[in-house]
């Protein structure tokens, strides 16, 4: 349930658009913005793709295991949208004198066929099988430095409600097979 109303999601979504845009880190959330819900931190995730008006090459989901998930203080995995311009093709060599302490994650790539209907329920394996949505799936590296990717997940208490916002930044890249 979102605490935010949608003005509240503008403002805020406004602040990290021009945080991106700028190549800044977002310091704070104006006033009355401060995203205390996961809703509220997709709200302000979906608004500022709208504003950033980026295309969009698929989705990149983390804190897939129960472990992670407890560490982060949230109960489901969390997804963030990819932007076309951060995909390079397989034995691209990227260079980003800006970035320190550069990390590598292995990552896999999942290809749809087509989208399967939106429900409440998730699906089941069995009905995943049947379906056949997945089109193929490939390895992958993700190039990041300490504060990358799209994402904005509220944090757990022990930053008192607060939310993070990690960004794409230029140069970031994820390196996929064509």
């Amino acid at each position: 349930m979102s605490a935010l109303s949608f003005d509240a999601v503008v403002l805020a979504s406004i602040a990290l658009a021009d945080a991106i845009r700028d190549d800044k880190t977002l310091i704070g959330w104006p006033d009355g913005a401060n995203p205390v819900t996961i809703d509220d931190a997709y709200r302000i995730q979906n608004q500022t793709h709208k504003i950033l008006a980026r295309e969009q090459a698929g989705w990149k989901v983390g804190w897939t295991t129960r472990k992670l998930q407890e560490a982060n203080g949230v109960s489901e995995p969390m997804a963030g949208r990819v932007p076309s311009a951060t995909v390079v093709p397989s034995g691209t060599m990227v260079r980003e004198p800006r970035f320190a302490n550069l990390k590598c994650e292995a990552e896999l790539v999942f290809r749809f066929a087509y989208a399967l209907p939106a429900r409440k329920a998730p699906y089941s394996e069995r009905e995943l099988t049947a379906a056949r949505p997945l089109k193929s799936s490939d390895p992958a590296l993700s190039i990041r430095a300490e504060r990358d990717g799209l994402a904005l997940l509220p944090t757990t208490a022990r930053t008192q409600g607060s939310c993070w916002a990690r960004r794409s930044r230029p140069g970031t890249r994820s390196i996929a097979q064509p």
